[in-house]
C-alpha cells in the first residue's frame, strides 16, 4: 500500500513543484520585462499599461490624476564631460531619490534616455505640484559619484493634470512635456505646472 501510494504521489508532487517553479519563473520574467534594468524604475511599456488603466478608471469615476515629466538637467553635457558610467550612476541616483520622494501608489518610470515620468493617481494639480517640488528637492540634495568625486544633479519637471476635455493620455503627456520644456527654458532645476507658467 505504502509503495503504491508513494509511486502515485511522487510523480504528482514532482509535477506540482515543476508547475509552481515555472509559474514563479514566469512571474519573475514578466516583472523584469516591466522594469528598466539600470534604474529599476518601471519601463515605458509598463507605464503605458498603468496609465491606460488609470485613464479608464479616471473617466469611469470622474477622478483626477496628474503626470510629471522629469528630465535630468544638462545630462548630455554631464555624459560628455564625465563619461557614460558616471551618467549611468547619475540616472540611478536620481531614480532612487525620486522613488523615495514619491508616495506609495505613485508610478515611477524611465521613459527614455534621461527622461522619467511619474503617474500620480487621484491627484489634483495642487497636490501634484507639492509632490513634484518634493521630488525636485530630493534630487537636488542627492550627489552622484564619479572618478572626479561627488557631483550635484538636478531635474526640471513639467506637471499636467488630466481633465475631462482631454481626448486621450497622449494629450496629457504632451502637455506635461511642454511644461517640462518651459521649466528648462526658465533656467532648469524647477517645477512648471501646465497653464500656470506666468
Amino acid at each position: 500500500f505504502w509503495i503504491a501510494t508513494a509511486l502515485i504521489s511522487f510523480p504528482m508532487i514532482t509535477v506540482l513543484l515543476t508547475l509552481h517553479t515555472a509559474q514563479r519563473l514566469q512571474e519573475e520574467i514578466h516583472a523584469q520585462a516591466r522594469r528598466d534594468t539600470l534604474t529599476d524604475a518601471y519601463n515605458r511599456r509598463a507605464f503605458t499599461e498603468f496609465a491606460d488603466k488609470e485613464w479608464s478608471r479616471s473617466k469611469r469615476h470622474g477622478s483626477s490624476f496628474s503626470i510629471l515629466s522629469v528630465d535630468i538637467d544638462h545630462f548630455k553635457l554631464f555624459n560628455d564631460q564625465y563619461g557614460h558610467q558616471t551618467g549611468d550612476a547619475a540616472l540611478v541616483a536620481v531614480s532612487r531619490s525620486a522613488q523615495a520622494a514619491l508616495r506609495a501608489n505613485d508610478i515611477w518610470c524611465r521613459y527614455g534616455g534621461e527622461e522619467f515620468v511619474a503617474l500620480l493617481p487621484d491627484t489634483s494639480m495642487d497636490r501634484a505640484l507639492a509632490v513634484a517640488e518634493r521630488l525636485r528637492l530630493a534630487v537636488e540634495r542627492t550627489t552622484s559619484s564619479s572618478p572626479r568625486g561627488s557631483l550635484n544633479v538636478s531635474v526640471s519637471i513639467g506637471v499636467a493634470e488630466r481633465s475631462p476635455h482631454h481626448a486621450d493620455l497622449s494629450e496629457v503627456l504632451a502637455i506635461s512635456d511642454a511644461a517640462l520644456y518651459k521649466a528648462k527654458a526658465a533656467g532648469r532645476n524647477r517645477v512648471v505646472a501646465a497653464g500656470r507658467e506666468e
